[in-house]
């Protein structure tokens, strides 16, 4: 699953096997309104084992299959 919060939507995509399965865009303005669209998002793209965001030290993909230690 990765996540693109751009200025005017969030945009969701999932991707396995190199074959786009899910793919989303959510009104900032609606999703700042009903933020539970975020995790409905989240769920209907279920399962995903990685989920990749932004960020500004470029940190690796987690996986979501276990619980992240040392942080």
């Amino acid at each position: 699953m990765g996540i693109d919060p751009g200025t005017k939507s969030m945009d969701m995509c999932a991707i396995e096997d190199g074959v786009v399965y899910y793919e989303e865009s959510i009104d900032n303005v609606e999703l700042a309104k009903e933020p539970e669209r975020m995790i409905s998002a989240l769920k209907r793209a279920s399962p995903m084992p990685k989920f990749i965001t932004p960020d500004a030290f470029w940190a690796r993909s987690k996986s979501l299959l276990r619980p992240l230690r040392g942080r």
